[in-house]
């Protein structure tokens, strides 16, 4: 596809979108992964591309490593970005990773103390 413009990247998120509400999580990834490949020279697009492909790895497929994988590679594209470090936090919660994932949760709170699933995740694993 090459460069992808705003047309493509909407058309490829919406497929992504419509091929989760049909329950078929690979046709999403290979939707996401297409995205990834094409979106050149807008971390913020590529970390958000990275980010969605990881919501479907850990909540539709339970795959929690390549989860994890999505989410470093969007936390390191936009390192600022609170919710992909919260929802890393999430995914090490899950596997029992509690030291991560209050690496994690301390950071996306240093960075916007109002993010609610940083909050409820510092509460469930201080408990």
């Amino acid at each position: 596809m090459g460069l992808i413009n705003d047309f493509n990247r909407t058309r490829l998120y919406y497929a992504a979108h419509k091929a989760t509400k049909k329950g078929n999580y690979h046709k999403t990834i290979e939707r996401y992964t297409e995205l990834i490949e094409n979106v050149t020279n807008n971390n913020e697009q590529l970390s958000d591309a990275y980010m969605c492909r990881a919501i479907t790895y850990y909540k539709d497929l339970k795959d929690y490593k390549s989860a994890i994988l999505d989410l470093n590679k969007a936390i390191e594209l936009s390192p600022k970005n609170d919710e992909h470090l919260a929802k890393r936090a999430l995914v090490f919660t899950i596997c029992g990773e509690k030291q991560s994932a209050l690496n994690d949760i301390k950071k996306s709170l240093e960075i916007n103390p109002n993010n609610t699933i940083a909050q409820n995740l510092l509460k469930q694993v201080k408990d």
